[in-house]
């Protein structure tokens, strides 16, 4: 197989991540010649999007996953033209304290606890009064699609106007995330953030939904030049909002569900976050948000597909072992036992040899849940994808973010739903994790059987039970490079853990794609031809 790939390229990319995946479209665009290769059997990386039994398997990668990379002698043979090869690491995630259990018997096991799920594989729904096992789950492995790194789009953002103008729109499909909720008094409240659901909401009286109109407006249209005054610069978002002597359950539906941040977030920073919410709502739903059908990773495969179309060759299973590089300048890969040369290289930041790097390296920790639970979290809302806020114990960080996904969106069976926690900075012992869970839902050793019509009419709704719990700690790892990093040798960071849509990687593909064709245009719109009759 190694003698039928060529060994001449303009551009070689090691890595299905999200910023080699456009950066490689972006170039095959233009016309030049791509090869896209990945040591994994799946696409996407960090930003991969697993079935049940692939993301159990995962599970097991990382439980025996070891530390450290070996360093390896460089060959002997190799050694000719004054060339230097460095070892390439490990393409491992910078997972830690990785914990999950199953709430759910085998259905052997259950037999003993009454009547067991009855599962169509086609329809995938239960009989009432049923409860879920872990084989009849098993069943339906393939109906889940659960991403590493969620991430929703800004309806109005650049993601989604890149999406349009390079045609990759064709590519994919969207549904609305309907229910922007915040946990504020041991409730979950729907956030009123349009005209008319601040009209409509029985959460605010009459006066405070003129307030919050006109807060919202003044947001919108607010000039940033304003903060540049020494009265203004030092200004937190929290010290603006009480400016209009708001109620503290709107201050709380402003920073913790319009901007997302802390309390003492800069002024500046709770404005852009709140205006780049604003000026997404009504573009294609009252919503501000999309989220991917299928999971994030189809942003991935998307590019791919277009770089393919233009031209791109593709190999899975295929890595890199070695950099070669001559007169410091980078010519090339060792793939298994071939060399492949290109103009341009760019690899994935973890799988970049440690040379290319400065010693010292900032870290930030990045606290993920994942749940499978037996109902939604919000009843009262539309189906499909919902976000909540909750807040966090330290006022100083952003409130934990929770994604939570249905049938509807293509992440999980009916009658379950995919939930993510998402939380900056370390969890210890994920004590914040479980208060979510004691909140929210109820992690039992046993699925209680779902109430048939009659009775949930006589008792309180319960809250969704949980099945499946994950929790772990993800490194986002930045460095600077060192001097021995080529100037045609670009790496790639994986996806900003905390931040919700996909902006910082579509910046980092850019900026990656100007240095190398800086007079050519980024990603254009096809040209459209028309076959004559």
């Amino acid at each position: 197989m190694d003698d039928d790939l060529p060994t001449e390229y303009d551009v070689i990319v090691v890595g299905t991540g999200l910023v080699e995946s456009i950066v490689a479209a972006a170039a095959s665009r233009i016309g030049k010649k791509v090869l896209h290769i990945d040591g994994n059997s799946y696409y996407g990386q960090q930003w991969a999007t697993f079935s049940l039994d692939y993301f159990e398997q995962w599970l097991d990668k990382i439980n025996n996953n070891s530390k450290g990379v070996a360093s390896k002698d460089v060959d002997n043979e190799l050694l000719q033209y004054e060339r230097q090869y460095y070892v390439t690491n490990k393409d491992e995630l910078s997972i830690s304290n990785a914990k999950w259990k199953w709430y759910l018997l085998n259905e052997v096991e259950n037999s003993c606890q009454g009547e067991t799920a009855s599962v169509d594989s086609e329809t995938t729904k239960k009989d009432e009064g049923d409860v879920w096992t872990r084989d009849a789950i098993k069943k339906l492995t393939q109906k889940f699609n659960i991403d590493l790194s969620p991430k929703i789009l800004f309806s109005k953002g650049p993601m989604v106007e890149l999406l349009i103008r390079s045609g990759v729109s064709r590519y994919t499909e969207f549904v609305s995330v309907h229910n922007v909720l915040l946990y504020l008094n041991s409730v979950i409240e729907s956030v009123p953030y349009s005209k008319s659901d601040v009209f409509s909401t029985r959460t605010v009286s009459v006066v405070e939904k003129r307030i919050l109109m006109k807060l919202l407006q003044e947001i919108q249209n607010f000039n940033h030049d304003s903060l540049e005054d020494e009265q203004n610069k030092n200004e937190t978002f929290s010290e603006f909002l009480k400016k209009f002597q708001i109620p503290d359950n709107i201050e709380k539906y402003i920073l913790y569900s319009i901007a997302r941040v802390s309390k003492e977030s800069p002024c500046s920073e709770g404005i852009k976050a709140a205006q780049i919410f604003l000026n997404s709502l009504g573009i294609y739903s009252n919503s501000p948000f999309l989220w991917p059908l299928y999971g994030s990773s189809e942003l991935v495969q998307a590019f791919c597909r277009l770089c393919a179309v233009y031209g791109g060759i593709y190999c899975l299973n295929r890595g890199a072992e070695k950099i070669i590089v001559e007169t410091n300048k980078c010519i090339g890969i060792l793939s298994g036992s071939k060399e492949l040369f290109a103009e341009h290289i760019v690899m994935s930041s973890s799988q970049t040899p440690m040379e290319f790097y400065l010693a010292n390296n900032s870290t930030e920790i990045i606290s993920r849940g994942i749940l499978i639970t037996d109902k939604t979290l919000y009843s009262s809302g539309k189906r499909g994808a919902s976000m909540l806020q909750f807040p966090s114990e330290d006022s100083t960080l952003p409130p934990i973010t929770i994604i939570e996904l249905d049938n509807s969106a293509l992440a999980c069976p009916a009658g379950l739903c995919l939930v993510h926690l998402i939380k900056k900075g370390p969890d210890d012992g994920f004590k914040e994790f479980d208060k979510v869970l004691k909140e929210l839902f109820e992690p039992c050793e046993i699925q209680k059987p779902m109430l048939k019509n009659h009775e949930e009419l006589a008792v309180e709704p319960r809250k969704p039970c949980v099945l499946f719990k994950l929790y772990f700690n993800i490194s986002q790892i930045s460095s600077e490079p060192s001097e021995m990093k080529p100037t045609n040798f670009y790496t790639c960071t994986g996806p900003v853990q905390f931040e919700l849509d996909f902006f910082s990687a579509l910046v980092e593909a850019e900026k990656m794609f100007r240095q190398m064709f800086p007079d050519e245009e980024f990603l254009p719109t096809p040209v459209e031809t028309t076959s004559e009759e």
